[in-house]
């Protein structure tokens, strides 16, 4: 497969960054928001619990134990938790933000927009949920709206890497490469151990086919937080450009063990499963992807070539049992 279309595949697709699940809001830090700003997921979880243990009826302590799990993409637990802290907090504007978020890394849209507007409804300055936003609208191709929260969250909070990754993910769609590094960059001087800026960065080197700093960027991600399923994509389509299918499939399959709903990693094991004459797995993994991405030109494609060779089998495993019951008959008459 041509290089070309990696990129417009990796374009359209790594696009889930700045969730306000992942970041810290602008309310009071509780015992464990340290550790959990270090990634030390384990320590946090443990203080989280402490916290549900000495007060269950805690909104925060509800808020911070479901943002973790989110972290961790236990996505239904998570939510559990978000709408227990609204039933305890109901102008809780973080646990909308964050259930917007959920519901976005599920490709759940009109229920993502709902929460995140009803954030909005009850903190209108708040850059987290405005770059959640600005995300939903990006993933739906609105990029002049996502473009306009972007930028509204920069200038609410210039410290906040969420609005510059926005920013880098529009210039990036928009083929502004330059550019696009500029604003991931100027993200990751605000925070070093930004994941989604390194993700950003290996992005835009692989747009310009920079493999190896691609492949620099997307393992620090990974050493920052190994549960970003996009840095294994990122290093799948690095390895499907050096033909190593075994770490190919290999990074894929990662991505989906993070992310069911990774329809990226999806695309690329149809891809390779139809590049192996499976047209049987290709199509139903084809179909997995357009389930969560009907958009996808890319599997509709791949699903069509699956049916035209799975109608070929069959015509030509029909022709052959005709020939073999004709020789049957032909068989009989000389007896």
């Amino acid at each position: 497969m041509k290089i070309k279309h990696f990129m417009l595949v990796l374009l359209l697709g790594f696009s889930l960054l700045g969730c306000p699940a992942r970041s810290k809001h602008a309310i009071p830090a509780t015992p464990g928001e340290a550790s959990f700003q270090k990634r030390d997921f384990d320590k946090a979880e443990k203080e989280f619990d402490r916290n549900l243990q000495k007060n269950s009826q805690s909104c925060q302590a509800h808020f911070d134990k479901g943002k973790l799990l989110a972290e961790k993409r236990k996505y239904q637990k998570a939510e559990k938790e978000f709408f227990k802290a609204i039933e305890l907090n109901p102008k809780f504007a973080p646990a909308y933000s964050s259930l917007g978020c959920l519901y976005f890394s599920k490709r759940n849209y009109p229920k993502a927009e709902k929460y995140y507007r009803k954030a909005l409804e009850l903190d209108s300055k708040d850059p987290w949920t405005l770059v959640g936003l600005g995300e939903l609208y990006f993933n739906q191709e609105n990029y002049r709206l996502a473009e306009q929260n972007f930028k509204k969250a920069v200038k609410l909070d210039p410290d906040y890497t969420g609005g510059y990754l926005g920013l880098g993910d529009v210039a990036l769609k928009n083929r502004q490469l330059n550019r696009a590094l500029e604003y991931y960059q100027q993200a990751l001087k605000i925070n070093p151990q930004d994941e989604d800026a390194l993700i950003g960065l290996g992005d835009g080197y692989l747009a310009q086919e920079k493999w190896e700093k691609a492949e620099i960027y997307y393992r620090n991600a990974l050493s920052v937080n190994p549960y970003n399923e996009y840095g294994y994509v990122g290093l799948a389509y690095i390895y499907r450009h050096n033909a190593d299918r075994h770490k190919t499939k290999e990074m894929a399959k990662k991505a989906i063990h993070l992310n069911p709903y990774c329809d990226d990693a999806c695309l690329i094991l149809a891809q390779m499963a139809l590049e192996n004459k499976n047209y049987l797995i290709a199509a139903r993994s084809f179909k997995r992807v357009l389930k969560l991405n009907p958009g996808s030109q890319e599997a509709k494609a791949g699903l069509n070539v699956c049916n035209q060779e799975i109608a070929k089998a069959k015509a030509l495993a029909k022709q052959k049992k005709k020939k073999v019951e004709a020789g049957k008959k032909a068989g009989s008459k000389h007896r």
